[in-house]
């Protein structure tokens, strides 16, 4: 069962992780059809979260190199400078680097746009920021992982984790329903989105407690087991409006 992909900067190759607890490059023959090039092997456990570099090489044009995340809490960083997607057999990638980094299974990885630091988001809560350190040389790449701090605050397992492209910002999402962004600067909390039925609960506590005619949108809450989207509720202070499934308007006053 295949897990988790990613593609590489100039979209010429995918990265697969799976429960074979491999992670596998695949890349397009001249023909267009596309085969395993390299498979990353070490990993004790399911592959869960892969990432390529997102900076390319300036000679091959290919990503310099991979990191993956397992279920056996550990991250890898594998060396693909000396890839060659032309092979007859799939490469062999080197693992630079191993290290563990948290006490549960890791959901996602994401690396920055200058290729400097990983985030990762795991089931124990918390997302973690490392510093990348690959050096590329003709003799053989080195590179290490270096744990940099912890952000915390959400209080189910974390799904997924996405660098800005222009800000030192890290964007999280859990299972606790909230999206959270990270400075990198000190790691805190630069803002929360609560989830969407917490948001819904204090706007009717406030709605019963303070009546007036100034309206407020509260939330568009999304849809049931058909394939559109549809608007379901609209609240303000003073009136409250509900779509029916048959999409009709009704209105009822609030005091």
């Amino acid at each position: 069962m295949i897990l988790c992909l990613d593609k590489s900067p100039d979209y010429s190759m995918l990265v697969s992780g799976a429960k074979d607890q491999t992670a596998r490059v695949w890349a397009p023959d001249p023909e267009g059809h596309w085969r395993c090039v390299a498979i990353c092997e070490g990993h004790a456990e399911s592959v869960g979260a892969v990432a390529f570099s997102k900076k390319v090489d300036e000679k091959t044009g290919r990503p310099k190199f991979l990191v993956t995340a397992s279920q056996d809490r550990t991250i890898k960083l594998w060396d693909l400078s000396k890839l060659d997607p032309n092979a007859a057999e799939p490469f062999k990638p080197k693992s630079l680097a191993t290290l563990r980094a948290h006490e549960k299974d890791i959901n996602s990885l994401d690396i920055s746009p200058n290729d400097r630091f990983l985030a990762s988001g795991s089931q124990d809560k918390l997302v973690k920021i490392f510093e990348i350190d690959y050096t590329p040389s003709s003799s053989g790449a080195t590179g290490a992982l270096r744990l940099l701090g912890s952000c915390k605050g959400h209080r189910r397992g974390v799904w997924t984790v996405k660098f800005s492209r222009n800000d030192k910002i890290v964007a999280s999402g859990a299972a606790d329903k909230s999206v959270r962004l990270w400075s990198l600067d000190d790691l805190t909390c630069l803002k929360v989105s609560l989830p969407i039925e917490v948001v819904i609960r204090a706007n009717e506590r406030r709605l019963r407690g303070t009546p007036t005619r100034s309206y407020a949108l509260t939330s568009l809450v999304a849809a049931n087991s058909s394939s559109r989207p549809r608007l379901m509720a609209w609240s303000s202070c003073g009136t409250s409006r509900t779509r029916s499934a048959s999409r009709r308007w009704t209105t009822t006053r609030t005091r």
